[in-house]
């Protein structure tokens, strides 16, 4: 399965189907909303502190866990080594997912 932003009303249609929890289009729209980048970008629950002290460690300049929304940013942030071992941790926690995601 392939996620992203262009297509997150069929992504959420497809979990909806997979949970077998049926939803009506106007629960579809309303989810794709809530899932956007802006509204979760405006999530305190998302951007709490405590992610960027445990997950940006090597660059606490940052103000919130989510930077831009833009796919590839990422680049900016990485550099080889780090971009390196990120490679290594996904290949070992997602063997057997069936989930492609789009970096660039």
């Amino acid at each position: 399965m392939r996620l992203g932003s262009k297509d997150l009303a069929a992504a959420v249609r497809k979990v909806s189907d997979f949970l077998e929890k049926p939803m009506t289009e106007q629960q579809v729209v309303d989810l794709c909303d809530h899932l956007s980048f802006s509204s979760m970008s405006k999530n305190d629950k998302v951007n709490r502190e405590v992610f960027r002290d445990v997950l940006m460690h090597e660059n606490k300049s940052e103000k919130k866990f989510i930077r831009k929304g833009q796919i590839g940013d990422w680049k900016n942030y990485f550099d080889e080594d780090l971009n390196r071992r990120f490679d290594a941790w996904i290949a070992a926690n997602s063997e057997g997912i069936d989930i492609q995601f789009q970096y660039e």
